[in-house]
């Protein structure tokens, strides 16, 4: 076994653990993002519940983790938080091993690369989706809204081109899109993962704020 398979299993999170992680994930969001809803701007709301979800996310992955080399990495990570310095970052989520030199902090090696959109367009999904393609973390995942009628099937579709360019461990999640989060109404998510030629189903779960 070489080093890149060495680094790959040391980092591999089994798929109920997974599923904790996404639901609690999502409950941390919902009982937090629901009670600040503004009423004045549906669109906003959305934003800022799903930006809170990728936060959630994020430290979700890192505190599986329970190791202090390992920190996750979002765009709207509080930088006076964040062992990193950083205005921009290519991913919606990165989660990887950081080192010291000279005082200062870098990411060594990248362990989880994850994109999330909400916006109900094919193309916004693959113009998220081919960053992925650019990264090289052993683990990688798109996150997009979930149609309950079909299991998002079209965005299954789409993607499969693109998927069939990523070497690596390759998920796609859907959830519930953020306009539908509300008290008393049940979240549901799907899990799929890219097996060479098509998505196969994993798991699933709801979530239900009341």
């Amino acid at each position: 076994m070489n080093s890149a398979q060495q680094f790959k299993e040391k980092y591999e999170i089994q798929k109920d653990t997974l599923k904790d992680i996404i639901t609690g994930a999502l409950k941390t969001t919902l009982n937090d993002v629901l009670e600040k809803k503004s009423k004045s701007n549906s669109g906003e709301d959305h934003h800022y519940y799903s930006q809170n979800w990728v936060k959630q996310f994020a430290l979700g992955i890192q505190e599986h983790y329970e190791q202090k080399k390992i920190v996750s990495f979002f765009n709207q990570r509080n930088t006076k938080d964040s062992p990193i310095k950083f205005k921009e970052f290519l991913f919606d989520i990165a989660v990887a091993e950081i080192e010291n030199v000279e005082g200062s902090s870098f990411i060594s090696k990248p362990i989880w690369q994850i994109e999330s959109e909400f916006r109900q367009l094919l193309s916004a999904t693959i113009d998220d989706f081919q960053k992925l393609i650019s990264g090289c973390a052993p683990y990688k995942m798109m996150v997009g809204p979930l149609n309950t009628k079909n299991d998002s099937l079209k965005y299954r579709e789409i993607t499969q081109v693109p998927a069939s360019h990523i070497s690596e461990d390759l998920y796609f999640l859907f959830i519930t899109h953020p306009e539908k989060w509300k008290i008393h109404k049940e979240i549901l998510w799907k899990l799929y993962k890219w097996k060479g030629e098509d998505w196969d189903y994993l798991e699933r779960g709801e979530v239900n704020i009341k």
